[in-house]
């Protein structure tokens, strides 16, 4: 009879458990290497900072826009007619290039004949021995004038360096703080939802003519939640960061009141950053869970409901603000000057009007 070796005697004597603990301890003998790569993976992910990528993105957009502008003019700036004074492309390779332009993107009741005039191409420089353009191909894209797409294109562009430096610095600077704080995937739908509301703010209430770029509004909905950021978190905050961050605030909207810069943009992603702050924070209060939840529930439905009524007012209604305008613009200079002229130039079959 053959002798049955030490091993068998061995294997045969043990019982079900052993055998999968044997098992698991062979095919899992690397769980150590597999939880050390998971982690390295979940370092990563919190390494990544939305911040710095959509900076970068836009600072790209930028050397874009001057490559554009040096093609299409000869020059990477804007020089002739005038200088632009935020060094940066001329207006009319920012509408092709995707601003907030209101004629490209609805039918205007008040301007039906505007559709037939004539406008500088986006290689204009003064020459009036350049050939004008009708409104499609200055607006460019498509023979479409119902560009949607223009809400969410101006956040990438901006109308020159000292524009750019601006926005990009102040974004970096609050954008890190809130991003770590409230998460990369939270802070990218406020940054979006926040921009494209401050243009559509923008174009309830601006001039027909004014041609909007930047990420002002995306960039003011950072400054709410910084702002809530401060108000959640009362017990560390310092009363005199907290007061000077109000007193920026302020500064920054009457500043907005200044030719150029379009408050009513900036208006609009403080607004709706701080609806959707509420919206997607963590509740600070443990001790309130359900009112905080009402809330949010509040918060949420108030901006959607934002959202759709300027919406079909700038599709449908077209309702007009007399007074809006002094939110944006002091009354002096001619300043709030609302003419349909007041930005562009317009080639008419008897006139050139600035």
């Amino acid at each position: 009879m053959r002798k049955r070796s030490a091993f068998s005697n061995w294997w045969s004597s043990m019982s079900w458990d052993q055998y999968l603990q044997i098992w698991l301890s062979y095919h899992l003998s690397n769980i150590d290497e597999i939880l050390s790569e998971e982690m390295n993976v979940n370092s990563m992910l919190k390494k990544f900072k939305f911040i710095w990528l959509i900076s970068i993105i836009e600072i790209c957009v930028f050397l874009g826009e001057l490559g554009r502008n040096w093609t299409l003019t000869g020059s990477p700036i804007q020089t002739k007619p005038s200088f632009n004074p935020m060094i940066g492309p001329s207006v009319y390779v920012l509408i092709n290039m995707g601003a907030r332009f209101a004629p490209c993107m609805q039918p205007i009741k008040e301007l039906n004949d505007f559709n037939s005039s004539q406008f500088p191409c986006p290689n204009y420089t003064g020459s009036i021995e350049q050939e004008s353009c009708s409104l499609t191909e200055l607006c460019g894209f498509s023979n479409d004038l119902n560009q949607w797409y223009r809400w969410i294109i101006p956040i990438f562009l901006h109308g020159g360096l000292v524009h750019l430096i601006v926005n990009v610095s102040t974004q970096l600077i609050l954008g890190i703080s809130v991003e770590n704080k409230i998460g990369s995937i939270r802070l990218t739908v406020i940054y979006f939802l926040a921009g494209i509301f401050g243009n559509i703010i923008s174009g309830n209430f601006s001039a027909y003519d004014l041609t909007t770029v930047g990420c002002s509004g995306s960039l003011f909905g950072i400054v709410a939640l910084y702002l809530l950021q401060l108000i959640f978190n009362w017990k560390e905050t310092a009363r005199c960061q907290f007061v000077c961050f109000i007193i920026g605030i302020v500064i920054d909207f009457v500043l907005g009141l200044f030719p150029i810069l379009d408050n009513f943009g900036h208006l609009g992603g403080f607004i709706m950053g701080l609806y959707l702050g509420i919206v997607f924070v963590e509740c600070p209060f443990q001790s309130h869970q359900r009112v905080w939840l009402v809330l949010r529930i509040v918060f949420l439905i108030l901006s959607i409901l934002l959202f759709v009524l300027f919406l079909l007012n700038i599709y449908i209604w077209q309702i007009r603000c007399s007074w809006c305008q002094y939110i944006n613009c002091l009354p002096i200079n001619d300043w709030c000057e609302n003419s349909f002229s007041s930005n562009l130039t317009i080639f008419n079959t008897t006139s050139i009007s600035k």
